[in-house]
């Protein structure tokens, strides 16, 4: 049988390389899922292994006081007011007068338990996402200071990853402890009162007003609800060169 133009010539069809399926790429995966259902999946073993990390492993360590030092720095994120009179020049008293307001407020009551001055909780935090990706922060609006305000930081652990419902007509959603409107915008954030033993059902919420929560982390991805650990890309080769490490030593 003579061979056709097909047969000598066959079409190609176009395709991604990265989307074909061989014995080479078997383990890499090839469905995609929603931002919120990987977080909601791994987000909480992701930062327990990255904990372990930053308190035993010398390059997390070491990676978090870099960003503490090249993003808050020795002395903090200094205030600068620029406050201008009726002519629009700078006011000179006003601006002195919140400054000195600011530096005393946050070396002696920004902290509501009162051990930590302002640039000892912008470190605080800073570390707290990097390491955590994510840290919340209380407003105590009329603490009990002369300032009627202060902070209070938050075990992101408190945040109730498994509280999740869904959203309709009557009831708002709640993904990862984040109770949202239609529009995804932050409503309560359901926070555990107390945490003890393994059994989470005995477990009790509290509904923690967004408007007095500061939810920080970096927003990678479209609807993304909640932060994962900025070490997540490198942990399991840190992890590895750890292990590797202890068993060189004892081999």
């Amino acid at each position: 049988m003579a061979k056709t133009k097909a047969d000598v010539h066959p079409i190609k069809k176009r395709s991604f390389d990265a989307a074909k399926a061989t014995r080479l790429v078997q383990s890499w995966a090839a469905i995609s899922k929603s931002i919120n259902v990987d977080l909601r999946e791994g987000v909480d073993a992701v930062r327990a292994r990255a904990r372990d990390l930053a308190q035993n492993e010398p390059m997390a360590k070491k990676y978090l006081s870099l960003v503490a030092a090249n993003v808050v720095g020795s002395n903090g994120i200094v205030l600068q007011s620029k406050i201008v009179d009726p002519s629009g020049k700078p006011d000179k008293l006003a601006n002195d007068a919140i400054e000195a307001g600011w530096m005393k407020w946050g070396q002696s009551a920004c902290d509501i338990s009162g051990r930590m001055s302002m640039p000892d909780f912008e470190r605080a935090v800073i570390k707290c996402v990097a390491r955590d990706g994510e840290a919340l922060v209380y407003e105590h609006i009329g603490a009990d200071n002369e300032f009627g305000y202060a902070l209070q930081l938050i075990d992101i652990n408190r945040l109730a990853t498994t509280k999740n419902q869904i959203g309709t007509e009557k009831q708002n959603a709640v993904i990862m402890g984040v109770e949202i409107d239609r529009n995804g915008k932050p409503l309560f954030y359901h926070v555990y009162e107390y945490m003890y033993g393994d059994d989470q059902t005995k477990w009790t919420t509290k509904p923690y007003p967004a408007d007095n929560i500061i939810h920080i982390f970096l927003q990678d991805s479209p609807e993304q609800i909640r932060g994962v650990s900025w070490m997540h890309a490198s942990m399991i080769r840190m992890f590895h060169l750890k292990k590797y490490q202890e068993w060189a030593i004892i081999a």
